[in-house]
């Protein structure tokens, strides 16, 4: 699946004006527009939700898009600026590829992003460890300077040690924005010598490895000018970590980086220099003003470090200035007590970083000035700079304190017990029960027994907190609702954080108690598990106020008079906040209930706001109590179950619309999210009756979802063993139900076997479906996709050291696990129903099934359970390590056989192979039946040992024992396969060796005859007559040996007597004559037609087509199955089996035994037949494949060459050296002396023919277009008319062709310069070989050295390459003379001269001749001409005339002569007749039109340019384009007979127009003078 990147422009029509420069890189980047519209999480999800791929940014528009993408995926290169297409770049030549300078990039996302995308954005900047804007040197609207980013930082949270703590303490989690934290500074005054922003990036990084926080000139694109960015303020935190080994600064720090020379920003110096403690000035010769900057900072009680970067140089402006310059330097460290730091050379960074660390840490213990961001607000506003919050964020505020009022002072526990007093366990319990006891349309008011509860209930009246939340949540201002969600949240998360670190100091200390007596240690255990119990009790998360709005709307159902009726709204509240992103409470697991009423409302809600379309699928995201599933959720799709620090054990959902251009793709229209986390929690292991609802739970979401992902945390072995009892329970739970999903599973960290928990639970689905009638179906799934590559989550999932770099390979991982998911939601069938409501019905009868259930497995079943299964899966693993050593040693025996092995079987007393197979098969069936009942005697012993599994023994042992069955026919086929194959090669062997032996004795014979024969005849024997006498020695040895070609099986013959078998066993006996015409099905793809429903049926569905559709989906999903199936078996490379086929109809069956809807049995009939013969045609071509790979005779073949070249090679090495000579010549001087001929006569022939009088012809394309019409007006042949309408590329292909042929044939210069060539490669051959024999006079030695020195000389050239790779091989591996091998090398080449000779004259300089050179050469002349006029290839998409625009980079498309359409087949609307209509008359009337780009919609033809706005079509005038009104008029009778329509109804004055008119007029269109 691929889905294109979205372009976030805004555009706006505007008057043009000199742009700014801060304007152009925002209209380079497409982002002008959002200035006025800002970019929001809407947008951000549409880029990354469903998208699952990270393509490359073509244009630099596709820039901001990719930004956010891979920002989203925590990506290293998501600042990468580079492009295809990057249009005008101004910086050097390495960074062409690069639109903008990546700073530029971040600085204008920011600038046009909103409140909300800015706070999300710099999360995850922060967790890349880049560099965060702090201060934007021009803000989003006009007018506005500077503008302090307070928003993106309040929900940054990073666990580190806080510079308050001692050592030895641990980290904690904080906010970041709240931290009193010292500020460093880094500005630049003038030019330097060094990069600041490089020297940052190692200070930060020490020895980690490379660090690129912070944008610098190294970086790609990082060279190109900062347009945009220059007076930016950016900020990165180094925080301080007690397990990080690595530590810079004795405490946490922040540092700032001011972008720019720091003299053009006063505005921002100020302001760093209110809240800095240490300033660091990089500075080169300072001049008065720098200076006087820097004076004016005196006496801020600041610690200002000078580092000297001046370029100042003792070679360059001599030692007096330089002196001049340090007593400048001496004197101002004195007057401003400043600390001066020599700077350093360039590309010595890590140099200046380390003496930086050194003099801040000197600081440090002086109590540096501290300051938090809320601080920075007001001085902000001191100096001038807005800060970005607004009246919407500060009225938002007020109601957060409204609702919170009372927290801080009364406490948690207190607060919670008064403001929302529904939230009592005995509460929500009773209104559960009432609904129960409720009947259904019974709105009547609470009447049962008058206790203290009914009473609290019956006297309930909505509190101020909760009544102050409604109606916040009810604000018109939408901008303020959710400023007023995010300010709450981060509220409570704070209060939350407060209590997590008071509940873990408390746990600390009581844990140094842990190592002393017994009773001292239960004391402690009891202790923590009490602190825990009333951490639980003191959580106040967002989630209780949603659940109060729950609990007052299910109150005011049952007694409305209690409740106000604007209580009917809060489940349209609660549907905005699931569309804001907040989860919706599906279960709550404190009463076990699932409140219907309220969901059904809220879906009903929801209903209302979504897009049309029913089709569901469900993703269900189990993890334990440290899986932290919302960080999964989040890369994965961008969205967060903000549930980080509840104590709720529920489970939450969320909705995803799917697109509508995926719909049809993806075969859904909405993903239900659900999640749950803090399974088998352990502050409450000790609990009652947890194990029991945890289960219960993990049952239900793993009943509903169509996949399951199942979130591993980093490697605990208790947390892996309670993962396989939630696992297994829930499989048990749900045998005899059709909801076991797909699972996928998330791991963090390398170091856990993941392939352990895979296997196991695949030995649970196995023994689950073991003895079923369809265990193949989709209703039980083998977990073979359980091996999601995802361990790079650890950076998210998990607490690493604060300063931690994000694994490179994360965000691939992530595009990775992406790709699963949705294939898997994609192309299996889904078990959820359609609709929301349909899918919540389901759920409550799945959870009352799961509540009601009297469930024989307990934890002590389980757990038994989970053992058995582990020990079967060890004893399997056994068992094929066993079989894989047993085997080895059966390979080594079949090896050594040989025909001398003794053996009784036969009766010379011998043992053949065949016997050898049987006895090794029948030894390894004993063996695995040996092994397999060990297994079988093991499940039969637990069974009966184990108390705790006496209630499975009826259900399960069988199953057992069938899968050990399975595994033990599986095995014995795969061993019997092996053995085949073993033996096969070895026979192989073994014939291949006693053929070569005979062979190589009568080839010696024959060559001796030969040579003898040699040396009475004067001829010299010709490679094909010892070709002829190799082959009659071949063959005569062969004959011996009496092998015969192994016989071809018909596959598809056998295929279809499977198929009826098959058929017939399931009692359909009609339609099998279809089976006699199976070679020709399976050749298109299937279709369901009417004839597959009973004639009642389609009564029914008469105007009902979804019997039809999902008969088709389920037929593609069938057939796509077996597909995979037969793909797989061609991958094994083995000989056809009978099974296979089985298999393939054995899937079919299943499927059908699954369907939904009625059909004749002639529907199956059709569709194992369309399968089978596709499968048949493909086993036909396995089998004839192995056919070719195993026949004996098929394999000597195969040696047959090797062995006749030997042969020749001795034949050769007793021959006189003119055989060498001559092959020499043949093999390699020829093709050298060809290659030299006609290599450049192809750019020859181009430069004549441009040149000579095809000039004019080909100077242009239009010229070249404006002479083929001319010549087709004037040749007045219909049929190339005709060919150039329908195939004009073909056509004008062969007319260069033919045009080239004349002029060569006419003017004689292909000969000419072909003899010039090869009188010139002759001559230097002849120096070649010459040169040879002065240098090596009467030298003997190897032929092949001589040779390669020839090749040598002649290569020497400089213009000549020789083939060489022949004289590798053996035809030149002899010792001779060498002055006699160079005279035969100069009498080849007058043969070769001869001969070549001979082959040219033949060819002369006919057209005949001319064609075949053509043909000859590498470079094709004519498709060399035909790229040069070929012009642009748009074509006009009404008439498909070619675009003749003469501008090579036009982007509006325009035609000279449009056609009229009847002269592509098109015909009248309101006949047969052929269309005289062109697109100039048609632009210029009200005729419509309509084609796929339309959508199927009537369009006028005057709006055509809404359709295709790249072409301009005119409006037809009076004399124009009279060429095709001439040709349609001229052979109006000919285009109605080949298109098989009537002829065009033409005006009468189209039929008066001459051919000089047209031709006058193809003149006057293309601006020919008139001769």
């Amino acid at each position: 699946m691929s889905m294109k990147s979205k372009r976030i422009s805004l555009r706006r029509k505007s008057k043009k004006k000199q742009l700014s420069p801060e304007e152009h890189v925002l209209k380079t980047l497409g982002l002008e527009g959002c200035q006025e519209e800002s970019l929001d999480l809407t947008t951000m999800l549409e880029i990354n939700t469903w998208n699952p791929e990270d393509p490359s940014p073509q244009a630099p528009t596709d820039l901001p898009s990719s930004f956010l993408r891979r920002l989203w995926l925590l990506s290293p290169q998501a600042r990468s600026t580079w492009c295809h297409t990057p249009g005008d770049t101004t910086g050097q030549d390495a960074d062409f590829q690069y639109a903008v300078n990546p700073l530029d990039l971040v600085t204008s996302v920011y600038m046009s992003a909103s409140y909300f995308l800015r706070q999300e954005m710099t999360i995850r900047m922060f967790q890349c460890q880049f560099a965060v804007p702090m201060l934007l040197p021009h803000g989003g609207s006009k007018g506005q300077e500077n503008l302090l980013l307070l928003s993106p930082l309040q929900s940054v949270v990073r666990w580190y040690k806080p510079n308050s703590k001692g050592e030895g303490t641990d980290n904690l989690e904080e906010k970041i924005f709240n931290t009193q934290i010292p500020f460093l500074s880094f500005i630049r005054l003038g030019s330097c010598n060094i990069s600041k922003s490089q020297v940052l990036n190692q200070l930060i990084s020490g020895s980690q490895g490379p660090c690129e926080s912070f944008v610098h000139c190294g970086m790609n694109g990082g060279k190109l000018d900062r347009k945009l960015s220059n007076g930016l303020v950016e900020v990165i935190w180094y925080l301080s970590s007690k397990d990080h080994k690595l530590k810079l600064f004795s405490e946490a720090v922040m540092l700032a980086n001011l972008r720019g020379d720091a003299t053009n920003f006063r505005k921002q110096n100020n302001f760093l220099n209110r809240i800095s403690s240490v300033i660091l000035v990089f500075c080169g010769n300072l001049d008065k003003e720098e200076c006087h900057l820097l004076a004016s900072w005196k006496g801020n009680n600041k610690h200002l470090i000078l580092v000297d970067c001046s370029q100042a140089d003792k070679e360059v402006n001599g030692e007096q200035q330089e002196d001049r310059k340090q007593v400048t330097l001496q004197k101002l460290a004195e007057d401003l007590e400043i600390t001066v730091l020599p700077g350093s050379r360039a590309g010595a960074e890590q140099e200046l970083a380390d003496r930086l660390i050194e003099a801040v840490n000197q600081m440090i213990p002086e109590s540096l000035h501290s300051m938090s961001w809320n601080d920075m607000t007001d001085i902000a506003k001191d100096l001038g700079i807005t800060v970005d919050e607004n009246l919407p964020c500060h009225n938002a505020l007020a109601r957060v304190d409204e609702v919170l009022k009372g927290v801080k002072e009364q406490g948690r526990t207190k607060y919670k017990e008064i403001q929302l007093p529904l939230q009592t366990q005995e509460c929500k319990k009773l209104l559960s029960q009432e609904y129960d006891a409720r009947p259904k349309g019974n709105k009547t008011e609470l009447q049962r027994e008058n206790n203290s509860q009914h009473e609290e209930l019956n006297n309930y009246k909505m509190t101020a907190a909760i009544s102050s939340f409604i109606n916040a949540l009810s604000a018109q201002d939408k901008q303020e609702r959710a400023f007023f969600l995010q300010w709450i949240k981060l509220e409570l998360d704070a209060l939350s954080q407060e209590l997590c670190l008071s509940v873990q100091q408390s746990i600390n200390s009581i844990d140094e108690t842990l190592d002393k007596s017994p009773v001292e240690i239960k004391e402690g255990l009891d202790s923590v598990l009490e602190l825990e119990m009333q951490q639980q009790d003191s959580f106040l998360g967002l989630e209780h106020f949603t659940q109060e709005m729950q609990l007052i709307f299910e109150l005011s159902q049952y007694s409305p008079n209690i409740i106000p009726q604007n209580a009917l709204r809060l489940p349209a509240l609660a549907a905005e906040l699931l569309f804001f992103g907040l989860p919706l409470e599906l279960v709550d697991r404190e009463t076990s209930t699932i409140p219907q009423t309220w969901l059904n409302q809220v879906l009903t809600e929801v209903h209302k706001r979504i897009p049309k379309g029913k089709r569901l699928r469900v993703l269900t995201v189990l993890g334990l109590h440290s899986a932290r599933n919302s960080s999964v959720l989040s890369a994965l799709f961008g969205l967060t179950f903000t549930i980080a620090y509840t104590s709720k054990r529920s489970a939450y959902m969320m909705i995803l619309c799917v697109p509508e251009i995926l719909r049809k793709e993806l075969d859904f229209d909405l993903l239900l999210l659900i999640n749950t986390e803090k399974l088998k929690c352990p502050d409450v292991l000790q609990q009652k009756d947890r194990f029991k609802e945890d289960n219960e739970l993990a049952t239900l979401l793993i009943g509903l979802s169509d996949v399951t992902l199942l979130n591993l945390p980093l490697e605990e072995e208790t947390e892996i063993h309670q993962t396989l009892l939630v696992m297994t329970n829930a499989f048990l739970r749900l045998k005899e139900t059709d909801r076991i999903p797909f699972f996928l599973f998330v791991t963090h960290g390398s170091g856990m076997d993941k392939k352990l928990l895979g296997l196991q639970l695949n030995r649970f689905t196995k023994v689950l479906t073991a003895g079923m009638s369809n265990p193949a179906g989709s209703k039980y799934y083998s977990c073979q996709d359980c091996e999601t590559e995802s361990h790079c989550l650890l950076t998210l999932c998990q607490n690493p050291a604060p300063m931690m770099q994000i694994d490179p390979g994360y965000s691939k991982a992530v595009l990775k696990l992406k790709q699963h998911v949705l294939a898997m939601l994609s192309k299996h069938p889904s078990k959820s129903p359609n609709g929301l409501l349909e899918f919540m019905d389901s759920t409550c009868q799945l959870w009352e099934a799961v509540k009601n259930d009297n469930n024989i497995f307990g934890l002590r079943t389980t757990q038994a359970f989970c053992n058995l299964c582990a020990e079967v899966s060890y004893l399997e693993r056994a068992l094929l390590r066993h079989m894989d050593d047993w085997m080895e040693h059966a390979e080594n025996l079949v090896s050594q056989f040989n025909i001398s092995t003794p053996a009784p079987e036969t009766s010379d007393g011998t043992k053949d192979s065949d016997s050898l197979l049987s006895e090794l098969k029948e030894k390894a069936s004993k063996e695995i039946m040996s092994e397999t009942s060990k297994i079988i005697s093991k499940v039969e012993e637990v069974f009966k040992t184990d108390n705790s599994l006496s209630n499975l023994t009826d259900i399960y042992q069988d199953n057992f024992t069938s899968s050990v069955g399975r595994l033990q026919e599986e095995v014995k086929c795969q061993i019997n396969n092996k053995l085949e194959a073993s033996v096969r090669k070895n026979d192989l062997s073994i014939k291949t060796k006693d053929f070569q032996a005979t062979l190589e004795t009568a080839l010696e014979a024959k060559l001796k005859t030969l040579l003898e024969e040699s040396k009475t005849n004067d001829g010299i024997l010709e490679e094909k007559q010892l070709n002829e006498e190799f082959t009659k020695c071949w063959s005569e040895t062969l004959s011996k040996l009496g092998l015969k070609p192994l016989a071809t099986q018909n596959i598809t013959t056998k295929v279809a007597d499977q198929l009826k078998e098959n058929l017939m066993s399931h009692g359909i006996s009609k339609h099998l004559n279809k089976l006699k015409d199976i070679v020709n099905h399976g050749t298109s793809p299937f279709l369901v037609t009417d004839e597959h429903f009973s004639f009642r049926n389609k009564l029914k569905k008469m105007f009902n087509e979804d019997d039809k559709v999902d008969a088709q989906k389920f037929s593609d999903k069938v057939i796509n199955e077996c597909d995979k199936y037969i793909e797989q078996t061609l991958c094994q490379k083995e000989d056809y089996l009978d099974r296979y086929i089985d298999d393939v109809l054995k899937i079919v069956d299943d499927a059908m035994s699954r369907k939904w809807f009625d059909v004749r049995s002639v529907f199956e009939v059709d569709l194992k037949l369309h399968i089978c013969a596709k499968a048949a045609k493909s086993f036909q071509e396995m089998h004839n494949n192995f056919i070719r790979k195993a026949d004996p005779l098929m394999h000597f073949e195969g040696l047959r060459e090797r062995q006749f070249w030997e042969f020749l090679y001795k034949f050769l090495k007793r021959d006189k050296c003119q055989k060498a000579a001559r092959d020499f010549t043949l093999l390699c001087l020829k093709p050298a002396a060809l290659d030299y001929i006609h290599g450049p006569l192809g750019k020859m022939i181009i430069e004549e023919m441009v040149s000579g009088k095809g000039a004019v012809l080909y100077h242009s394309p239009q010229n070249f277009w404006y002479n083929i019409l001319k010549e087709l007006l004037l040749e007045d042949n219909f049929k190339n008319f005709l060919e150039y309408l329908v195939n004009s590329e073909s056509f004008l292909q062969k007319r260069i062709r033919q045009q080239v042929v004349e002029h060569l044939s006419s003017t004689g210069m292909l000969a000419v310069r072909r003899q010039e060539r090869f009188e010139q490669i002759m001559g230097k051959m002849d120096r070649a070989v010459r040169q040879c024999l002065n240098d090596w006079t009467g030298v003997q030695g190897d032929t092949k050295l001589l040779l390669e020195h020839v090749c040598k000389n002649l290569e020497s050239c400089g213009d000549v390459v020789v083939p060489q790779h022949v004289l590798q091989g053996p035809l030149f591996q002899y010792s001779m003379v060498w002055k006699d091998v160079v005279a035969c090398l100069l009498q080849s080449l007058g043969e070769m001269w001869q001969s070549l000779t001979q082959e040219f004259s033949q060819l002369g300089n006919s057209p005949l001749g001319v064609s075949k050179t053509l043909e000859g050469l590498s470079s094709k002349p004519e498709d060399e001409l035909y790229l040069r006029v070929r012009g642009c290839e748009k074509q006009c998409p009404f008439c498909k005339a070619p675009c003749d625009v003469r501008d090579t980079e036009h982007t509006e498309h325009k035609s000279r002569l449009h056609r009229p359409k009847g002269l592509l087949s098109f015909t009248r609307t309101d006949s047969s007749s052929l269309s005289y209509n062109s697109c100039n008359s048609n632009v210029a009337s009200d005729n419509m039109f309509l084609n796929k780009d339309t959508d199927g919609q009537p369009v006028p033809y005057k709006d055509y340019q809404t359709i295709y706005p790249e072409w301009i079509i005119p409006p037809e005038t009076h004399g124009v384009n009279l060429y095709w009104k001439y040709v349609l008029a001229r052979y109006n009778e000919r285009f109605a007979q080949e298109y098989q329509s009537q002829p065009a109804q033409l005006p009468e004055d189209w039929k008066e127009i001459t051919r000089e008119e047209a031709l006058e007029n193809l003149n006057e269109i293309f601006g020919v003078p008139q001769p």
